[in-house]
């Protein structure tokens, strides 16, 4: 494969915005995006905003749809939080030897100095997100609803048995 066909991108450090920007920016921008063959994606986050976090996702996912390529993901040190999401976009998902995984459920929006009807309306905006989270890990782990949330209430690092269990990795580091 040419240099060309494959790209390499770095989510290191909390999934905010200007990661999100300089990441979508290099991938938009792209002159060869649509040769890319296979997009590497290497890991290493301790987590940040969902909302950061789903624009890499559907975009990432969006390209991939046009452009067919592959996506590995590459866990290194910690994958923690929003960046176990982005881990799960590999369709070949690698963790290096020394890497912890970190799981749980999404964290609400917490302010007591609203009313009752600002919480409602809150709490609304948290169970969608809470649904599309649940989904989303559904969907690429191929488990349950009961199991993806069962895997999320978690709240923990995960041991190497769990990663297994639920098919977090799809082959060892080689």
């Amino acid at each position: 494969m040419s240099h060309a066909e494959i790209k390499n991108i770095f989510l290191i450090g909390d999934i905010e915005d200007k990661l999100v920007h300089d990441t979508l920016t290099s991938l938009w921008d792209d002159p060869n995006v649509s040769k890319i063959k296979k997009l590497n994606i290497l890991i290493e986050t301790i987590g940040g905003d969902l909302h950061c976090c789903f624009a890499l996702l559907d975009s990432i996912q969006y390209l991939k749809a046009q452009f067919g390529f592959t996506i590995n993901t590459f866990g290194l040190g910690k994958v923690a939080s929003a960046g176990f999401f982005l881990f799960l976009l590999g369709d070949y998902r690698v963790l290096f030897p020394s890497t912890r995984v970190f799981v749980h459920e999404h964290m609400t929006i917490n302010d007591e100095t609203s009313t009752y009807s600002i919480k409602m309306k809150e709490f609304q905006e948290d169970k969608a997100i809470h649904d599309i989270y649940c989904a989303y890990v559904m969907n690429q782990l191929n488990l349950t609803s009961a199991q993806a949330k069962k895997l999320l209430r978690k709240n923990k690092w995960l041991t190497n048995k769990e990663i297994e269990k639920f098919n977090i990795i799809t082959r060892n580091h080689e």
